[in-house]
């Protein structure tokens, strides 16, 4: 692909991502903030969705089967809701937010979303914005006339500068959330792959969930998403290893789950995408390699 093609996906991702953000609103519900000893373990029961920031040490949150270390500066966002845990790995200072959607019509994209959204070195990468949180905890603690507006609109610049960060990441898939909005079958090949990222996915495959031949399915994914479906299946790929990675999974075990035959063919296709192999990675975010 050349300049000025990377420079058209680009717009398109952008167009995609701003549409994404405008159609996407929560009310904040609850707020807390949390003094964790080490090894202090916090279990949420709640439906409704929730995010943690973490201001320092470290904690590990877990859904389901999904876990991610957050580090000082990390911001995390469960948009699916249900049980979850987060257990500290230090002494640790993390704000929680409970929310539910206000914009029922966005729920088909906030499915599409994996188990944890992911935005790391929120702090460093929006700092600005990061700043608000502490100021959503004095504004609950306040408790003045407003304060739960004012706490539901600090919270939605921050979960939307979080996603912003998130997304810009793996632009690609933005363009999938909107595609999935407008078109069912597409929604049902996007859910397919973010459910299971790792399955032996091809072109045809992904057509017969989409009920289409494959080469209208191709084209037609790629005229909605702006790219291949077998180059949107390895980005949703890369962001889940670095998700498993960061969790401390060893590599040969990260590039099993997402469908590769061998740690070198996943360390290969890694570097392609991150510029760095994944112990490479995890150095630079100061794990054990």
């Amino acid at each position: 692909m050349d300049k000025a093609d990377d420079g058209r996906q680009a717009c398109t991702a952008d167009r995609a991502l701003e549409e994404l953000l405008g159609g996407l609103r929560w009310i904040v519900t609850a707020f807390e903030y949390d003094v964790l000893a080490q090894r202090a373990f916090r279990r949420f029961t709640e439906d409704e969705m929730r995010f943690h920031y973490a201001a320092a040490g470290s904690a590990l949150v877990r859904q389901r089967d999904d876990g991610f270390e957050l580090r000082a500066g990390d911001f995390v966002l469960l948009p699916r809701g249900g049980p979850s845990t987060l257990e500290a790995r230090e002494p640790s200072a993390v704000y929680t937010g409970r929310l539910r959607l206000d914009v029922p019509a966005a729920e088909a994209i906030v499915r599409l979303m994996p188990e944890i959204v992911v935005a790391c070195c929120f702090e460093h990468r929006e700092p600005a914005v990061a700043t608000l949180v502490a100021g959503m905890a004095q504004e609950g603690r306040a408790a003045r006339a407003g304060s739960a507006s004012l706490l539901t609109e600090i919270g939605n610049v921050v979960i939307l500068a979080a996603i912003r960060s998130w997304a810009e990441d793996g632009r690609g898939m933005v363009c999938g959330w909107v595609a999935a909005s407008r078109d069912p079958h597409l929604a049902r090949v996007l859910d397919a792959i973010h459910r299971d990222p790792g399955s032996p996915w091809t072109v045809a495959s992904l057509a017969q969930v989409a009920h289409s031949s494959r080469s209208q399915f191709a084209e037609r994914f790629r005229a909605a998403v702006g790219d291949s479906p077998l180059h949107y299946l390895t980005e949703v790929r890369m962001r889940r290893a670095m998700e498993l990675l960061a969790d401390g999974l060893p590599s040969a075990h990260v590039g099993l789950a997402l469908g590769y035959r061998s740690e070198a063919a996943f360390s290969r296709a890694f570097r392609r995408h991150a510029g760095l192999s994944p112990r490479g990675w995890r150095r630079e975010r100061g794990q054990p390699a």
